[in-house]
């Protein structure tokens, strides 16, 4: 029981760091083309999602924003 829980486990690490491997070459033709353009919108987004973070009154606007955080 212990060995399949182990397996499942190791499974889905192993697909989490493959998801990895394609996001960061997908970012990286990215940036070798539009570097100036991403690293602005990605500078805006992270802005404004830092001054809405002000403004928030439940929690999943802070969730909301936490996500666009991450994503600026």
């Amino acid at each position: 029981m212990i060995h399949s829980v182990v397996c499942v486990s190791c499974r889905k690490a192993t697909s989490i760091i493959a998801q990895t491997k394609y996001i960061c070459y997908i970012f990286n033709v990215l940036l070798s083309r539009y570097r100036v353009k991403l690293l602005t919108v990605c500078t805006v987004i992270f802005s404004i999602a830092i001054i809405l973070s002000g403004a928030v009154i439940e929690y999943w606007q802070l969730v909301i924003l936490r996500m666009l955080l991450a994503a600026g």
